[in-house]
């Protein structure tokens, strides 16, 4: 009796509330954040979003906040290194909510996230290089790049590539192509992934008139990002400047129509100072246009205003 007396009371004391019963059921605020980060690398931007606000909720109401306020914190109640990693992690979501409003070109609210995420953690690297790139986007270059400068100094044992890359196309704007090329292969080297690094990259080589690297490089991102409609674009314009309008011309079919590929490539014949070549494939992609297509008749117009100063 007394083992049956005994086992109740440890029966009793094990028993769940439903408060319980849901805290075990949900996952711990870390692990949604790795899985909202691994969606948003991989482009799954609706549940990162969904991820991130579901941990600023319960933050927010673990720690007595009204959610978007996180200047009005109240002082939490649980031990000092709980509010601490709290904090941090209420930053890191507000952040990658900020990064995927940026992607999808809500940049009012991107900057909303990111300052949010600052008023918690001021060191928050992640949310210092979203607001240097919205400030870089919204055309303040010399602000861009001491943002950029100085978040490069914060982290030399861990680079990243966002902020390489960023400076790389500052470097572009400025018309400074070698110190860009420099920037684009840090980033690269910092794990700058997909086709937009290595795009950057290759054109500033072919700004620069290094056409030779840029068909290289673009060559390359072509194999391993086949479908990328700027890396085939722009190998398609780098063919061309090079002098290999046909090619340039099979490239460019890959996402434009017959007519387009001939008027693009006739157009940078005639800015290669080939005429001939350009009056050939403006006339083809007249010809293969299913329907009147002003702009090969407009560069004919102005291929015909050349060839009379000569």
């Amino acid at each position: 009796m007394l083992l049956l007396v005994s086992s109740v009371v440890a029966c009793a004391a094990k028993r769940q509330t439903p408060e319980d019963m849901v805290r075990l059921a949900t996952p711990p605020v870390f692990e949604r954040l790795q899985e909202a980060a691994i969606s948003l690398n991989s482009g799954n931007l609706s549940n990162a979003q969904s991820l991130y606000q579901e941990v600023i909720e319960e933050l927010l109401a673990r720690n007595a906040v009204k959610e978007n306020s996180p200047d009005k914190r109240k002082k939490n109640t649980d031990k000092e290194n709980e509010e601490i990693l709290n904090s941090d992690h209420l930053s890191t979501a507000y952040t990658g909510l900020g990064v995927i409003d940026q992607q999808s070109g809500n940049y009012s609210s991107a900057r909303e996230n990111f300052d949010a995420a600052l008023k918690i953690k001021q060191d928050n690297i992640a949310a210092q290089e979203g607001i240097a790139l919205l400030t870089l986007n919204e055309g303040d270059t010399a602000e861009a790049k001491k943002r950029l400068l100085e978040i490069v100094e914060k982290t030399p044992d861990a680079p990243r590539w966002r902020t390489f890359n960023a400076l790389g196309v500052i470097a572009d704007l400025e018309g400074k192509y070698a110190p860009a090329v420099t920037y684009y292969q840090k980033a690269i080297d910092a794990g700058g992934s997909g086709d937009q690094v290595l795009n950057n990259q290759a054109y500033s080589h072919l700004m620069a008139g290094n056409n030779k690297q840029a068909l290289e490089i673009f060559t390359q991102a072509k194999l391993r990002y086949p479908d990328s409609v700027r890396i085939n674009s722009n190998l398609a314009l780098t063919m061309a400047r090079m002098g290999q309008y046909n090619e340039a011309r099979k490239t460019w079919t890959r996402h434009l129509s017959a007519e387009e590929a001939w008027n693009n490539a006739g157009y940078v014949a005639m800015i290669n100072g080939d005429l001939k070549t350009a009056r050939k494939y403006f006339k083809k992609a007249i010809d293969v246009a299913p329907r009147y297509f002003p702009a090969a008749e407009q560069n004919l117009e102005q291929l015909k205003q050349l060839e009379g100063k000569r």
